[in-house]
């Protein structure tokens, strides 16, 4: 319900929608969010209004269970943190939204090892490259450090040859 002002400011009316909690959840489904993924609206303390988690609907029986999240919730309108929202023991990436003006909001959630695993494929390929980088710098220092031993030598010999002859020569 929403109550209408006149131009006045003064109380005009009130305007009632009825709507079917089943019908958010039937199209909560239709988003994927992958494995442990969680979609739902809530009221402010936290019980389902209609939701989906990993791709089944939410019975209007569950509620929120982590605190922490329902304090943040309260305080701000919007956002996001990372919490148990499901009471489950995994941790999701979270972000929540208040639907203006009332007490209700949508809550998406992703499990946090789904949400990192680019991010760890990526550290795991970087960790690799770096090796293979310095395994090359090695490698070039090795490579320089012969080059330049067999230049000294060759360096030396042509030093005690130009010495060690009495006899003139000439280039």
């Amino acid at each position: 319900s929403l109550s209408v002002e006149d131009e006045s400011g003064s109380f005009a009316g009130l305007v009632l929608a009825s709507v079917n909690p089943f019908m958010f959840s039937d199209f909560y489904s239709r988003i994927c969010l992958g494995p442990g993924g969680v979609i739902a609206m809530v009221d402010k303390d936290g019980e389902v209004l209609a939701g989906v988690h990993d791709d089944r609907p939410m019975s209007l029986s569950q509620r929120i269970e982590d605190q922490a999240v329902l304090a943040v919730m309260s305080q701000i309108p919007n956002g996001s943190l990372v919490g148990d929202m499901m009471g489950d023991g995994v941790r999701r990436v979270l972000s929540f939204r208040q639907i203006y003006p009332y007490d209700a909001f949508v809550v998406v959630g992703e499990t946090e090892d789904h949400v990192l695993s680019g991010f760890h494929r990526r550290k795991i390929v970087m960790v690799w490259a770096v090796l293979l980088f310095d395994l090359l710098v090695m490698l070039f220092f090795v490579a320089f450090i012969a080059a330049k031993a067999k230049e000294e030598a060759t360096e030396e010999r042509f030093q005690s040859f130009f010495e060690q002859n009495s006899v003139g020569f000439a280039i």
